[in-house]
């Protein structure tokens, strides 16, 4: 398979799971609006209620930090950058892509990276 065809079928998944968090983001919302209006009861409903309204908050956090990088993935493949290093300017493996469509950086960056956050 040409690195073309190959961009081309990341760009297809990630554009699938752009819209599957798209849905779920609006789910989310729909259920924070939900949570918000229900504010009766004793204690223990109020803090049943506070602990789900969190959970939801949470999630929906994730799903908009997702959304965030695949839309910068999108970018950088309308670009002509996307599969190129953030930091040593290689190309990054097909694989990793593969299993990582929105990674920055290679491998061995990545290991650097990690391994310097943890010192």
């Amino acid at each position: 398979m040409s690195q073309e065809k190959g961009i081309l079928n990341l760009k297809k998944k990630l554009i699938k799971r752009r819209e599957e968090l798209q849905k779920m983001i609006s789910s989310s919302k729909e259920k924070e609006r939900n949570i918000s209006e229900v504010d009766r009861g004793d204690d223990i409903d109020r803090a049943t209620i506070s602990e789900n309204r969190e959970m939801v908050f949470i999630m929906g956090s994730r799903e908009r930090e997702e959304l965030k990088t695949i839309e910068e993935a999108l970018r950088r493949i309308n670009n002509g950058t996307y599969g190129i290093c953030d930091e040593c300017e290689k190309k990054i493996s097909k694989k990793r892509l593969e299993i990582l469509p929105f990674t920055h950086y290679c491998r061995d960056c990545q290991s650097e990276i990690e391994s310097s956050l943890k010192k």
